[in-house]
């Protein structure tokens, strides 16, 4: 199997200090630069299970990016830490309860530090139709369609293979997730009131769907800007957007359909309610640009050309 990789891993170590258990791993014959991750626990049995889907959903990755380089995989390991210690030890949202009690053990022999934001990158996959990456789309007012706060909006078709670690991971938080809210739910029912039914729990569809040809899409969002809560003006969220080597593009170019990105995102897993079931946002961070492909609107008339008719001849 390592014949196949570009860059080969030494044993991973597992360690303690200060009773909490960490996780290091490098490049084999590189001792120098090593990454450390914490495991947030004083459980041996507890660390070892962590470490195992780690290592489980990293071995994913790279056979899925054999050329990956070591600070590719770097950056895919944490991210994929911060989704395994969320099934671990409970959901982001949960964090603020921890804040404070960094030195204490829960029950479990958890630490109750608080976890960190969990973002993840995509493979590199091609940008559909209708992305709407450099202006916010504001919708139209006119027609009642009205998005005041804009929208960048991307969907990213993934080659299958490269696309079924991201799928697990977005499928494994969901579940945690609505197995949460499925054991409150039987714990604390809602209450009815009279001539009522209660809303039972159920699932709505995950945000990607696998197309005819194997590849899957995947469906990224985020706001354009956010309100102040003391001035109450709105204030601009603009979405960073970097070149193939990770340096930030100033003035973003109308990215179209048909370019080649990665995107950096995190997970918003919600409920149910009477609109729709318990699923998945796939939160939109920042996106790598690959390959450009601009929209050029003056383009949309060049498959409809009439022989023999008017030509427009520039002065």
């Amino acid at each position: 199997m390592t014949g196949l990789l570009t860059t080969v891993l030494a044993v991973p170590y597992l360690y303690r200090r200060k009773e909490v258990f960490y996780l290091r791993l490098r490049t084999r014959g590189v001792a120098s630069d090593s990454t450390t991750i914490s495991l947030r626990t004083f459980d041996k049995a507890v660390a070892t299970k962590i470490t195992a889907d780690i290592l489980k959903r990293l071995e994913e990755f790279h056979l899925g990016e054999p050329s990956a380089t070591w600070k590719r995989l770097k950056e895919n390991l944490h991210d994929i830490a911060q989704g395994c210690l969320v099934n671990a030890h409970g959901a982001p949202s949960l964090a603020a309860y921890g804040a404070g009690r960094s030195k204490l053990r829960g029950a479990n022999g958890v630490s109750q530090a608080p976890l960190k934001k969990a973002f993840y990158i995509t493979p590199q996959g091609v940008a559909e139709p209708g992305c709407v990456l450099q202006i916010p789309d504001y919708g139209n007012p006119e027609k009642g369609f009205s998005n005041p706060r804009g929208e960048y909006v991307v969907y990213l078709t993934i080659p299958p293979r490269a696309a079924r670690p991201l799928i697990k991971q977005i499928v494994e938080v969901h579940e945690a997730n609505y197995r949460a809210l499925v054991a409150e739910f039987k714990k604390s029912p809602p209450p009815v009131r009279h001539g009522k039914k209660v809303l039972e729990p159920y699932e709505g569809d995950l945000p990607f769907f696998e197309n005819g040809d194997g590849t899957v899409t995947f469906k990224f969002k985020r706001y354009a800007s956010y309100v102040d809560q003391n001035t109450r003006e709105a204030k601009p969220l603009p979405l960073k957007v970097v070149d193939s080597k990770g340096t930030s593009i100033a003035n973003v170019p109308a990215i179209a359909g048909g370019s080649v990105l990665k995107v950096r995102f995190s997970m918003f897993p919600y409920g149910w309610t009477n609109v729709a079931g318990a699923s998945m946002k796939l939160h939109l961070d920042s996106v790598m640009l690959i390959k450009l492909i601009e929209s050029r609107s003056e383009d949309v008339w060049k498959d409809e050309t009439v022989e023999g008719s008017y030509v427009y001849v520039s002065p």
